[in-house]
């Protein structure tokens, strides 16, 4: 039996290789789509729709920009 027919994969689905001590793990990408968002939910702090999201960082951009201008800026 293939490895991709074993863990249930079809098609052009795609695999993320992780490499640890001395072990490999194969994971579908869809598992590890899900389980980000299951850590984004467990910790944000704001329920914020993406819209708001980008707002929010062009927002921060502009206060970066400013603190540029005054040498404030890292």
């Amino acid at each position: 039996m293939s490895v991709r027919k074993a863990m249930g994969l079809h098609g052009d689905a795609k695999i993320i290789l992780t490499l640890e001590d001395d072990q490999v793990r194969l994971s579908p990408i869809g598992h590890g789509v899900s389980r980000a968002k299951a850590l984004y939910r467990e910790h944000a702090k704001h329920d914020r729709t993406t819209d708001q999201f980008l707002i929010d960082r062009a927002a921060d951009e502009g206060d970066d920009e400013s603190d540029d201008r005054r040498g404030d800026g890292a």
